[in-house]
């Protein structure tokens, strides 16, 4: 992963879970299935994002794990990068 999008990604997740009053520190967790890297997950405050690899997606998941909200972090690269 090019470091301007690893940049990206934690400003991504800390933006996402503090406009839901979360605060650091996040647990993170690397993704696998079948032994495939898939993503990463962070937790905090009863709340999840994850960022799926494939898609490029982080998804916010609310304290009762549903999907909240999804954010393209391409888009998102792009903003920062304008």
């Amino acid at each position: 992963m090019p470091d301007a999008q690893i940049d990206c990604l934690s400003q991504v997740i800390a933006s996402a879970f503090a406009e839901l009053g979360v605060n650091p520190p996040f647990i993170e967790t690397i993704l696998l299935l079948d032994r495939r890297y898939v993503g990463r997950k962070y937790k905090a405050g009863g709340y999840q994002a994850v960022w799926w690899v494939e898609k490029n997606v982080v998804e916010v998941f609310d304290q009762d794990g549903q999907s909240a909200r999804l954010i393209d972090l391409e888009q998102s690269l792009e903003k920062m990068y304008a």
